[in-house]
């Protein structure tokens, strides 16, 4: 199976932009880039998602015990990606805009 390196040319023009578009952001703003409410934020909606992650993992596996519904390994590992970034984003948006 070869693969074409033009496949990935838009991939890579949209991360390099992406980087520096969030690079451009953290310099123009004047506050520090961590500090101890960033930590305690990033901290607890990383518990979080691992709680989250595990629960989904969890319904996954007995699901296929229980054959309720049988998954291959590519379609499990990327509805537990999927779950996890989602998670990820709304705990750290929702723990930031809370006061800890």
């Amino acid at each position: 199976m070869a693969v074409d390196i033009i496949e990935f040319i838009p991939i890579l023009i949209g991360l390099a932009t992406g980087y520096l578009i969030l690079n451009r952001k953290r310099k123009r703003s004047e506050e520090p880039e961590q500090d101890e409410r960033t930590e305690n934020v990033a901290g607890k909606a990383a518990h979080n998602t691992i709680i989250v992650l595990m629960l989904a993992m969890a319904l996954i596996g007995y699901g296929d015990i229980f054959d309720l519904f049988k998954m291959g390994t590519p379609a499990t590992i990327s509805i537990l990606f999927i779950t996890l970034l989602i998670s990820l984003i709304a705990f750290r948006r929702y723990y930031n805009s809370k006061e800890l």
